[in-house]
């Protein structure tokens, strides 16, 4: 989902709702900053909710982001929709990388680890695809699915994994 934006936002920025490369690079600057203030809050809000309601709220939050970009280019709009995209970021990636971690063996680290980098470069290269095949603002509706469709089937897919 994070990779969705980074690739789909500097084209939906500039070329449709017609904002400086600069303007750009500074949203998308600010999208990396809520994301790292989100990942700094996330392991407070997984001690008070658990790791199940925390990825869920973030592939809530990537939903909500991407609805906005899909129903308005307005400037509140944008910066409102950089806090829940961020958000959804801080709170999805740095979770995944500390229970593959946490949920590895010594001997089985290494390769869990390296599985994981592999899936989100997979998602950096599926998002890509998304991109060239859905056009325009059809992209981010698809996205909101996507993103809620996941965050749905983290419980009981996490619940079945806890057991």
């Amino acid at each position: 989902m994070f990779f969705t934006a980074m690739v789909s936002l500097p084209g939906y920025l500039q070329v449709s709702l017609g904002y400086s490369p600069s303007f750009t690079g500074y949203y998308l600057a600010a999208l990396d900053l809520v994301a790292v203030l989100a990942a700094g809050f996330m392991p407070n809000v997984v001690k008070k909710i658990g790791e199940k309601g925390c990825l869920t709220i973030a592939f809530v939050s990537y939903g909500i982001g991407f609805l906005l970009y899909f129903l308005s280019g307005h400037i509140v709009v944008l910066w409102t929709a950089v806090l829940f995209a961020g958000c959804g970021f801080g709170f999805s990636t740095p979770l995944f990388n500390s229970l593959i971690v946490k949920k590895s063996t010594a001997d089985n680290k290494g390769m869990n680890i390296s599985f994981c980098t592999m899936a989100m470069f997979l998602g950096q290269f599926l998002s890509a695809m998304l991109v060239s095949f859905i056009p325009g603002k059809s992209l981010f509706l698809t996205a909101v699915v996507i993103a809620w469709v996941i965050g749905a089937c983290i419980l009981p897919v996490a619940g079945r994994y806890a057991r």
